[in-house]
């Protein structure tokens, strides 16, 4: 699809592209070994403590500390030997895998965090025309999407499932603007190129008199937590019999949501109405998050706050608030660790009743 994209004139760039990072040729090497050939793709490498434990496994092949042969050995060393060229080069010296010096002191802090920022994901959505409109939300494009009104169902976890539930929202003016420039933003740190400033001409004048505001939330690169703090910001304001609402596709506030989830527990405890929907395991497309939400479900349900879990088998994929009926966010961003430590995301605020 890619291929076909880019000859028919599409500029398309993948964030940790394995093509260009050089893990699809290490992926391709690595068929050859009969403990390694479970290794498909780059998802393989994704969670951080199981792509550690390939890459010491591949290290161990590449140094010839296991039986695979000479013919094997080698593709397996030059592939891993060019990724960490291009991804983790200590003081530009070269890395040599078949000497038996690989690994020696803070060359093995750079082999971990390669394999964490494996795990690291764009999960921005954003389709904007000349910088003056603008849609932003949750859906991506795929099947599970794109058969809404078709009537049309798709298989997901051995389940035919209806198109997916997902919210999006259409912006013009500043917000489309503000769009425009978190795009230029990541456009910029793949292709190192700078996008015009001022995206059109033709700009259109909004109609609407809407204050609006576009978070972008990019951890790897910028360190930030800003979505995860304009959340717990606006349940800190809320004051008792006020309204907060969520619905979320994946709710499991741990790891860096910790502080969320007491923003969450401390605003019920002093009466602010928090009514949260998301998925069951019935109509997720990850079952694993329900069963390790039960821990945090508990704590919140006794402070007061109200967790709602869909029915049937279609997956809701929105990720929606609204607080004291005067502010709305819309966006791709997920109430689970993933979103607020690894992706990037994108929120479009609205502060309007």
């Amino acid at each position: 699809l890619y291929k076909i994209l880019k000859e028919g004139g599409v500029e398309l760039s993948l964030y940790n592209d394995p093509a260009t990072s050089g893990l699809a040729s290490l992926i391709e090497a690595i068929k050859a070994v009969p403990e390694l050939r479970d290794i498909k793709t780059p998802d393989d490498f994704t969670d951080a403590e199981k792509g550690l434990k390939i890459l010491n496994r591949i290290i161990r092949v590449a140094r010839g500390q296991t039986d695979v042969p000479e013919e094997v050995r080698q593709p397996v060393a030059d592939a891993l030997e060019s990724l960490l060229k291009m991804s983790v080069g200590v003081n530009d010296e070269p890395i040599e895998i078949s000497t038996g010096d690989f690994i020696e002191e803070g060359q093995g802090f750079y082999v971990a965090k390669l394999a964490a920022e494996m795990n690291h994901r764009w999960h921005e959505k954003y389709l904007i025309v000349d910088g003056t409109k603008a849609v932003l939300g949750g859906l991506n494009i795929a099947d599970e999407y794109m058969y809404g009104g078709t009537q049309r169902t798709g298989s997901n976890l051995g389940i035919e499932r209806p198109a997916w539930r997902d919210t999006d929202v259409f912006v013009q003016g500043g917000g489309a603007v503000e769009s425009y420039k978190a795009f230029s933003k990541n456009w910029k740190h793949i292709r190192g190129v700078s996008l015009p400033a001022i995206p059109s001409a033709n700009v259109e004048a909004a109609t609407g008199d809407t204050a609006v505001q576009v978070i972008q939330h990019r951890p790897r690169i910028d360190g930030d937590h800003h979505i995860t703090n304009f959340m717990i910001e606006n349940l800190k304001a809320l004051q008792p019999g006020e309204k907060a609402r969520f619905a979320n596709a994946y709710f499991i506030p741990t790891g860096a949501l910790v502080p969320f989830k007491k923003a969450l527990i401390d605003a019920a405890k002093r009466g602010v109405d928090i009514k949260i929907v998301t998925n069951s395991a019935t109509t997720t497309d990850a079952p694993q998050i329900n069963q390790a939400a039960i821990f945090p479900y508990r704590d919140l349900l006794e402070a007061g706050v109200r967790i709602f879990e869909r029915t049937g088998t279609r997956c809701m994929h929105s990720k929606v608030a609204s607080f004291a009926g005067n502010t709305a966010a819309i966006g791709s961003w997920n109430t689970d660790n993933r979103s607020a430590s690894l992706n990037s995301e994108s929120l479009l605020v609205a502060y309007d009743k």
